[in-house]
């Protein structure tokens, strides 16, 4: 076993595997292999393309592990959820946001 990797996958992207390698072993066509996954026939060639350049590997997404865009500075969130715990102890979540918002402009 030495020298082989170790790829986590999410169960939609291991229902993949398959799929792409009988594509790319001409079993079956790209069209098939489609209807199967639910997805373009673009989408395949994209994929088809990357498992050959990169592995299985390339079914996993791309922003596994990364922060969210989308996501609340860690500093902001934990002083926020200090300031809950202390002076907003006892206040419904609504009322918590609403103090945040107006006293400490969170």
């Amino acid at each position: 076993m030495a020298g082989k990797d170790i790829i986590i996958m999410k169960m939609k992207e291991l229902k993949r595997v398959p799929v792409i390698h009988s594509v790319i072993n001409k079993q079956i066509t790209q069209i098939e292999a489609a209807n199967v996954l639910g997805i373009c026939r673009r989408q395949i060639i994209r994929l088809v393309k990357n498992v050959r350049k990169k592995g299985d590997i390339a079914l996993i997404h791309k922003s596994r592990g990364e922060p969210s865009h989308r996501a609340t500075p860690s500093d902001i969130k934990y002083k926020a959820l200090n300031l809950c715990n202390t002076v907003y102890q006892g206040f419904g979540p609504t009322f918590a946001a609403e103090k945040l918002f107006e006293i400490d402009k969170i």
